[in-house]
């Protein structure tokens, strides 16, 4: 149905390695659910909203050289979560920590082997 199709839709993190923001030149690495579409519609885009993110939101893409400021803005929508985020606060915190462990796990486990030739998109 409709709705349930509304309700399993879902905003993903996904990594490429290649050209540089050209998914047809490049390989997925992974793509990793950040959010029920309906969840993210209602919560995190008021939280992206009323934290000033940049880097961490639907149509962006970003670079391995932004990953640090993508964690400090989780952070922020992390605490916008814990303080506002209702009956869905522990499902969005949750979901930033484990964002949050695949980035850092990414930055860190390469430990700079051809780090320069991935980046992100979420959408």
């Amino acid at each position: 149905s409709d709705l349930q199709q509304e309700v399993t839709m879902s905003v993903s993190l996904t990594a490429y390695k290649g050209r540089r923001f050209d998914p047809f030149e490049s390989k997925m690495v992974f793509d990793y659910p950040v959010s029920f579409q309906n969840i993210y519609d209602d919560l995190w885009e008021k939280a992206i909203s009323d934290c000033k993110i940049e880097l961490f939101k639907a149509c962006t893409m970003f670079t391995n050289d932004n990953i640090p400021q993508v964690l400090d803005e989780l952070d922020l929508i992390y605490k916008w979560a814990v303080e506002n985020g209702g009956e869905n606060s522990n499902y969005m915190s949750d979901r930033i920590m484990l964002l949050k462990g695949l980035l850092i796990g990414f930055l860190y486990g390469l430990e700079g082997r051809e780090l320069q030739e991935y980046w992100f998109d979420i959408g």
